[in-house]
């Protein structure tokens, strides 16, 4: 069993089982089975292990001993489920991410500038995966990002690929290496300043060019089902998600297949 280290008060150390994850790749066929299998999962009542049955494909909530985990995919396995144990600390915290308001995209590195002025640099091998959706926006209403329509903060001139209301923006997730916190970047709270010359009269259009200048300069990243899509400008509902925690939980189980491309 892999195990960390725990200081103790006495100043010595003890041995502590990790935890596991369970993530689930297939839509399951049998609900009722799927259910079942999930309520012997510790703390996990009735009406939990059918929200989380109807959510799946996805990382199953809570975290387990090793044991436990492997042995409900066992069962999952049996049940026609495509399954595995993961240790929790291999998947990453996307509640706590990074917001730019400024990009600045170079051949070596991906720098951002957050709004207090703060900047970091990334080089391009940090990048693991790229997740683009359409997702309700939290943005306040009205906000611009520049007093400019070049800045690419108004929705009314989306491409025909891409049309969404409003109340919705796409998104684009990045998840890096080694456990740094992921960037989440707006296309209705971010300046596309650094296009320069490239810049377009559209928030689509800049976008568009944001993600396709991501893409090129990171040929090691993962990118999703969703981020392909809109790359080949498939239609919206390929890339579009119901709520936020959706595109959160999708970026998750993407970051697992990741490195697991064989399930």
């Amino acid at each position: 069993m892999s195990l960390d280290e725990e200081t103790t008060a006495s100043g010595g150390a003890t041995l502590v089982p990790d935890e596991y994850r369970i993530a689930a790749f297939s839509v399951p066929g049998d609900m009722e089975s799927l259910e079942e299998i999930l309520t012997g999962l510790p703390e996990m009542d009735r009406l939990t292990a059918l929200q989380t049955a109807r959510s799946l494909p996805g990382i199953i909530p809570g975290c387990y001993r090793r044991e436990t985990a492997e042995g409900v995919v066992e069962r999952l396995a049996a049940a026609g489920l495509k399954a595995i144990a993961v240790p929790a600390r291999e998947i990453p915290d996307l509640l706590h991410v990074q917001r730019p308001h400024r990009i600045n995209i170079s051949a070596d590195v991906l720098g951002t500038t957050d709004s207090r002025g703060r900047t970091q640099a990334w080089s391009w091998q940090d990048l693991a995966v790229i997740s683009v959706g359409v997702v309700p926006s939290t943005a306040p209403s009205g906000y611009r990002s520049l007093p400019l329509v070049a800045s690419g903060s108004s929705h009314r001139s989306w491409s025909s690929s891409i049309k969404v209301s409003p109340r919705h923006r796409p998104e684009v997730w990045i998840v890096l290496r080694n456990g740094q916190p992921a960037i989440c970047i707006a296309s209705d709270e971010v300046s596309y300043e650094y296009l320069a010359d490239r810049i377009a009269p559209s928030s689509a259009a800049n976008f568009r060019l944001l993600v396709e200048d991501l893409i090129q300069h990171s040929p090691t990243a993962w990118l999703t089902p969703s981020t392909i899509a809109f790359k080949e400008h498939h239609p919206a509902s390929h890339f579009d998600f119901r709520t936020c925690d959706d595109f959160r939980r999708y970026i998750e189980l993407q970051f697992v297949l990741s490195h697991h491309p064989e399930h």
